[in-house]
Order: C-alpha cells, then structure tokens, then sequence
C-alpha cells in the first residue's frame, strides 16, 4: 500500500478540531535549520486547530551562526522552500 505524504493517523476529517485525538503524520518528519539537522520535538496536528495544519517543534542546534539561517521542513522526503529562515541571536 502506498503512503501519501500528507496522511496522518488517525486520517483528518476537512472542519474537525484536533482535540482529544490528535493525528501526526505518517510519513517521517526531519527539519535543518542552517543546514544542520534539528531534533523534532513535535510534529502532528496543532491542538484546537482545524484538520489540514501540521505543527512541528523543533529544538534549533547549538552553535549557528547569529542572523539569517535557512529552515527546510521535510516530510517523507519531500522537502519546503528553502528560502524560509529564522533569525538567530
């Protein structure tokens, strides 16, 4: 069987809060932050959010540069934009 990328377990439901069941991902979850991988503390359905918005924690790594570092999401290997960054002090 083959997975989709955006499936969650349990699967979402368009309209429905995540309350008391709060569905994650079912493909893995990886971020790097400056090109350096970051430990995912969290990554599921935003509590009280509507079904579709996917929240991820991450720890950011010791030792980046101050400023602009680049943030990449990936989910089952498909990976965002890599022009999004976070600044660091």
């Amino acid at each position: 069987m083959r997975q989709e990328k955006g499936q969650t377990a349990p699967g979402g439901i368009n309209g429905r809060l995540a309350t008391t069941i709060v569905p994650l991902p079912v493909a893995p979850v990886s971020v790097r932050v400056g090109g350096v991988d970051a430990e995912v503390l969290y990554a599921g359905a935003a509590p009280q959010a509507v079904a579709g918005l996917l929240q991820v924690n991450v720890r950011i790594p010791p030792g980046l540069k101050a400023g602009s570092n680049s943030v990449v999401l990936a989910v089952g290997g498909v990976s965002s934009r890599s022009d999004v960054t976070i600044t660091v002090r």
